[in-house]
């Protein structure tokens, strides 16, 4: 596994679209690991967001596809989410107690 780190001083631009920040280089990151906040989450590991379907977008895009690891609190497990055609579940979710595995993740 191999980590990048960008320095926001040296890799970032102030000229993003909007006023934001951006990447001075517009290189592709392959991540090898995801790590995605939990709001709540279910036994079958798909995970409660934030409601925008952001990380399940960015999960689909990747090949191969990173293992992604969900960081959560055991008091925000649920019974179920619900999931819909377009949620992705975690191969992972760490809390305080312990990590949950889906039985297919590498």
């Amino acid at each position: 596994m191999t980590c990048s780190w960008l320095h926001p001083l040296k890799s970032w631009s102030l000229r993003g679209a909007r006023g934001g920040s951006a990447p001075k280089t517009r290189q592709p990151i392959r991540p090898d690991l995801l790590l995605i906040p939990l709001v709540g989450f279910d036994e079958s590991l798909y995970r409660l967001g934030y409601g925008g379907g952001y990380y399940d977008r960015t999960i689909v895009r990747f090949i191969p596809r990173p293992l992604v690891l969900g960081i959560g609190y055991d008091h925000s497990r649920l019974k179920t989410i619900y999931p819909q055609d377009l949620d992705i579940p975690m191969d992972r979710i760490i809390t305080e107690s312990g990590m949950l595995q889906n039985s297919t993740s590498p």
